[in-house]
């Protein structure tokens, strides 16, 4: 997990970095050599990103497979070893589809998971190099997304209040 953890930060900061190249070309003359250390930078960046990302999904493919496997074994381990009169009444066979659609929509859910931890350590790599660049503009990109952010709760508040309503009105 350690592994992963890391990957993860050198992905966010190659994101950044390539942002950082871009800025940093765009300030510079045309002369050719410096161009082309710019255009090496950019590449050998952008490369450790796409490096990193291919490390990142595979590598957490097979741990969170792996894990689940382990979960799987597990339950079937209960199952087999439980009293036998109340899982005849559900079916085992149910218990069994059951526990196998769960851990399948965690399977499948795991892609975005790791994109959306990658993305968010490239959000925070990114404001960083932004407060470095100018500390107004940082100022104001943290109180914009105080202010999303705490839209976005309210909003999803909103929606769990109204999906509870529902329930309760079909129950």
């Amino acid at each position: 997990m350690r592994q992963l953890s890391a990957m993860a930060m050198v992905s966010g900061l190659a994101n950044a970095m390539v942002l950082a190249v871009i800025n940093s070309a765009a300030g510079v003359g045309h002369e050719a050599l410096t161009s082309f250390r710019y255009v090496l930078l950019f590449a050998v960046t952008v490369t450790i990103y796409i490096r990193a990302q291919s490390y990142l999904m595979t590598q957490s493919a097979t741990v969170v497979e792996s894990i689940l496997n382990g979960m799987r074994s597990r339950f079937v381990d209960l199952i087999r070893r439980a009293d036998r009169l109340p899982l005849d009444t559900v079916g085992r066979s149910a218990i069994y589809a059951g526990i196998s659609g769960e851990l399948a929509a965690i399977s499948q859910a795991t892609t975005e998971i790791v994109t959306a931890s990658q993305a968010s350590i490239m959000v925070v790599c990114a404001i960083a190099y932004l407060s470095i660049l100018s500390w107004t503009a940082f100022l104001i990109t943290l109180c914009v997304s105080a202010i999303g952010i705490s839209i976005h709760f309210q909003k999803a508040r909103e929606r769990q209040a109204d999906i509870q309503e529902i329930g309760r009105a079909h129950v």
